[in-house]
């Protein structure tokens, strides 16, 4: 029998439990926190356990669980109080759910959660893998703030009956569903039969879940590529922002120096011209700022190179080599 096993992560914009089988791949998401500098602390998975982060559920605004969770097993675990925290604006995010013992976990938790057949894709096995497709609108969890693109694995689901809350977000190359969502009060459920292991899928999860929780939702976005100069970012909501939201574009050097850009919301528009003036390791953050409460819905480091480098031949084959000089670079 398979076991699984909780751990906690402690992020600086929100608090992450992620749920996985360990011996189906207790590292799964190291590597990806790990690039986003997220510490983790594991728990094991006995009932009691189990219990004792139900008892903490409400310190967490995620939830991932990794693969073969909860496969042949079936853990004992208060239910309601999911459900409960869900509908507060818990996201619940189940990678790899192509197996049903897996799938027994959601909809334990509610009925509506169940439903989903799973199926094998005939085109797209380990030797041939097609490519995924977003499912027009797309969602933010595949466009905010990264634009992702993945691979096929050897699952898919089936199309959900008619009537079903599921809401598929992402097709396999064959044109069946990987990935669907559900609403479920403030907060949502998410399964796929993919892994999502990779810092890119991770940031997107965690920018969306601290959007939803001041009720927004990405419809579009977009910035100018790191670099000194101008630029402008641009975003739009599916809804109106709450008051008192705006979004702060910030930029801070390695040694300090910073460049701040507020950029207001207005209605379900933020969008505002920027000039760059920091050259060198740069991080890029973009915060959410609700009423003072400023939560990051993500950053990166990128070099900006100087505005020019200058080049002087030198005189090699006229003078002496006592007096050649080396090729000499210098910002201006």
């Amino acid at each position: 029998m398979n076991s699984c096993i909780l751990a906690v992560v402690f992020l600086a914009t929100s608090q992450v439990a992620i749920l996985e089988n360990s011996k189906k791949g207790p590292k799964e998401f190291d590597d990806g926190f790990a690039a986003l500098k997220v510490e983790t602390e594991k728990f094991g998975d006995t009932d009691e356990e189990i219990a004792r982060f139900v008892e903490s559920i409400d310190r967490f605004s995620l939830a991932i669980s990794g693969p073969l969770f909860t496969y042949q097993k079936d853990p004992k675990f208060d239910a309601a109080a999911i459900r409960a925290w869900i509908e507060k604006g818990g996201v619940l995010f189940m990678t790899d759910g192509s197996y049903p013992n897996s799938r027994a976990f959601l909809e334990a938790i509610d009925p509506a959660l169940g439903g989903l057949k799973d199926g094998k894709c005939t085109s797209s096995q380990w030797a041939v893998k097609g490519w995924t497709s977003p499912i027009e609108p797309i969602h933010p969890l595949r466009m905010f703030p990264n634009l992702l693109s993945c691979g096929d694995s050897w699952p898919h689901f089936e199309p959900v009956a008619e009537g079903s809350k599921w809401r598929a977000i992402l097709n396999c190359s064959e044109g069946k569903p990987v990935t669907y969502i559900q609403e479920l009060g403030k907060g949502a459920v998410v399964t796929t039969c993919l892994r999502h292991r990779d810092a890119r899928t991770l940031e997107n999860l965690m920018s969306y879940v601290t959007l939803k929780k001041a009720g927004l939702s990405v419809a579009r976005f977009s910035v100018t590529e790191d670099r000194p100069g101008p630029g402008r970012l641009e975003m739009s909501f599916r809804d109106a922002a709450p008051a008192g939201a705006t979004l702060v574009y910030e930029l801070t050097q390695t040694n300090g120096a910073k460049a701040t850009f507020p950029i207001p919301i207005e209605g379900t528009t933020a969008a505002a011209d920027f000039n760059v003036s920091l050259r060198g390791e740069t991080d890029y953050a973009l915060y959410l700022d609700v009423n003072g409460a400023r939560q990051r819905l993500f950053s990166h480091r990128s070099v900006l190179p100087p505005l020019l480098a200058v080049g002087p031949n030198a005189y090699r084959g006229i003078l002496s080599t006592k007096r050649r000089v080396k090729d000499v670079a210098f910002p201006v």
